[in-house]
């Protein structure tokens, strides 16, 4: 896929942009988003094109399938996920983001133990 993201290892991750092989602008993720987005003659913001449309939906399965492939990076999903974006173009991202946390073990336990998913701490 032609969409990559980055989750930063650090302590309190700073709001992250979004990318367009340059920096475009932030959207409230904690995450930083590179795609070949179709951008505006500005540069400043992406035409709500259907291949943007695809692009943007591609970034769930990339952010999931980084914290399957890193443990650490899934006990800190939630954090990644920012504020909630206020452009309504990239709420969906953050909402399809939750759902898919459902099915993954991404909560911390007590002791230190490994995590689990959501459904499992009650």
């Amino acid at each position: 896929e032609d969409v990559s993201v980055a989750l930063p290892l650090v302590d309190d991750p700073e709001p992250q942009r979004v990318f367009a092989f340059l920096p475009v602008r932030s959207v409230g993720f904690r995450f930083a988003v590179q795609a070949p987005f179709h951008l505006t003659a500005s540069r400043a913001d992406m035409h709500r094109s259907p291949e943007n449309l695809r692009r943007r939906n591609a970034i769930v399965p990339a952010f999931i399938g980084a914290c399957r492939s890193r443990p650490e990076l899934a006990s800190r999903a939630l954090q990644f996920l920012g504020t909630e974006p206020a452009d309504s173009f990239w709420l969906p991202v953050r909402q399809r983001i939750v759902e898919e946390l459902k099915g993954l073990a991404c909560v911390g336990t007590e002791g230190g133990g490994p995590a689990v998913e959501p459904g499992q701490c009650l």
